[in-house]
This record gives structure tokens, sequence and C-alpha cells, in this order.
């Protein structure tokens, strides 16, 4: 990501992800100046990177929901 930022700032233009039929691929353009691509990877789920991950990803959704709740008490959605 950090060198797709570096395209951000060198072409002064936001940069835009898109999702292609391929799940593990997504589309990083800038404008029509640049175009890259970010492979997302799949970690064992006893790896230590995955488990770190489901405590962080666990983490924002309790900080998270209570935005979701439009004040009501009633949720938008269900958190996964």
């Amino acid at each position: 990501m950090k060198w797709f930022g570096a395209a951000a700032q060198a072409y002064k233009s936001p940069l835009l992800l898109e999702p292609t039929s391929n799940e593990q691929r997504i589309l990083v353009s800038c404008d029509e100046s640049f175009l890259g691509i970010l492979m997302t990877i799949r970690a064992d789920d006893t790896s230590d990177i995955a488990q770190a991950a489901a405590v962080s990803r666990q983490s924002w959704m309790h900080r998270l929901l209570p935005l979701r709740t439009h004040g009501t008490g009633t949720l938008r959605g269900k958190a996964d």
C-alpha cells in the first residue's frame, strides 16, 4: 500500500480500489496515470498472523458496533 500511496502523491489523485472477478486480486488505479494490482493472501487459521488479524477484527467490530445502531438500539446489520 505504501507504493500505491506514493503514486497517489506523485500523480496528485486519489487511489481507487476496485474488486475484480478473482477475489484474490484488487485493482488499484490513480486517475488514468497509474494502474496496479494488490494481491491478497490467506494465512493458515492457526498461524500467528491469522490469530492477530482475528483479534484485531473482533476489536474493530466491538468499537464500530455502536455506530451501527442509529441511537435507537436497533442494529442495522449483522456483524461478521
